[in-house]
């Protein structure tokens, strides 16, 4: 005859529950945490521990700023700019996973990327509400902002895009293009179109 195994006391029934109920609630957060990331849109994975802060020109202070996020908590922008290959790119996308596993909902998008969804909601009649959409994100990260030139619908629609987060949500931004230097490259393509 086997013994039956004692059972359980109300503790350990407690004990239990608890290890269960913070595994179901670890297994939805990751599970959150993962939708999050592939709703984001981010074109790599590169985090900020990859990042080398030593060799690029962002001051470690700002950098510690940086990935606080606490300029995303005070709805302040960001923006990068330099010569292709100096990490613009990669700290922006390992800010935006920094945001994901923060629990801010993050989208990212190329500048022309962003351009194209903008021209589909030209095309459905709702490009007010695809821009309402894209502004329900904590956080909208633009990289490459004029690497490909705009038509002049196009230059409008970044515009109305970027007029309709200002004050609403932070936007990360990087471009090649110093800041002064913006507003003739967005019009540069359209003075050639237009000859």
């Amino acid at each position: 005859m086997c013994a039956r195994p004692p059972r359980p006391s109300a503790g350990h029934r407690t004990n239990f529950c608890a290890r269960s109920s913070k595994q179901r609630s670890q297994r939805l957060t990751n599970r959150i945490t993962q939708n999050r990331h592939k709703h984001a849109g981010f074109p790599v994975t590169k985090t900020l521990d990859d990042f080398k802060v030593q060799i690029s020109s962002v001051p470690k202070p700002t950098f510690d700023y940086l990935v606080s996020l606490e300029w995303v908590s005070a709805e302040e922008n960001l923006i990068l700019v330099g010569p292709a290959g100096t990490g613009k790119s990669h700290l922006l996308v390992g800010l935006g996973h920094a945001a994901v596993h923060a629990g801010l909902r993050v989208r990212y998008f190329a500048a022309s990327d962003l351009v194209e969804t903008l021209y589909r909601g030209i095309a459905e009649n709702s490009v007010g509400k695809v821009i309402d959409g894209l502004l329900r994100a904590d956080l909208v990260i633009l990289d490459e902002l004029g690497f490909a030139p705009l038509d002049l619908t196009g230059t409008q629609l970044r515009f109305r895009f970027i007029a309709a987060a200002y004050e609403r949500r932070p936007l990360g931004i990087a471009s090649h293009w110093p800041f002064d230097q913006w507003l003739d490259a967005s019009f540069l393509s359209q003075r050639r179109r237009h000859r």
